[in-house]
């Protein structure tokens, strides 16, 4: 069809803080026995993604309520 307007993208929204930590800064995300490692996963190749688009380094680590992001130096040191 011609003449058809193309509609303004809508832009994600944040829904992890990845641009606020520091090194040292962590956040939970929660998971539960059955889907943690499917949790962790997938937080882990988004850490991986947020980190090379701000050139910064998170790590993942499972915890009793879930999972914890970390920002990390470079080095991997917190």
């Amino acid at each position: 069809e011609s003449d058809v307007v193309v509609p303004q993208a809508k832009g994600k929204r944040n829904i992890y803080p990845f641009s606020t930590l520091q090194v040292g800064d962590s956040f939970l995300v929660e998971a539960t026995p059955e889907n943690i490692t499917k949790i962790q996963r997938k937080m882990s190749a988004i850490s991986v993604m947020a980190g090379k688009r701000q050139g910064k380094k998170f790590i993942t680590r499972r915890t009793d309520d879930g999972v914890r992001i970390f920002r990390v130096d470079k080095g991997g040191e917190q």
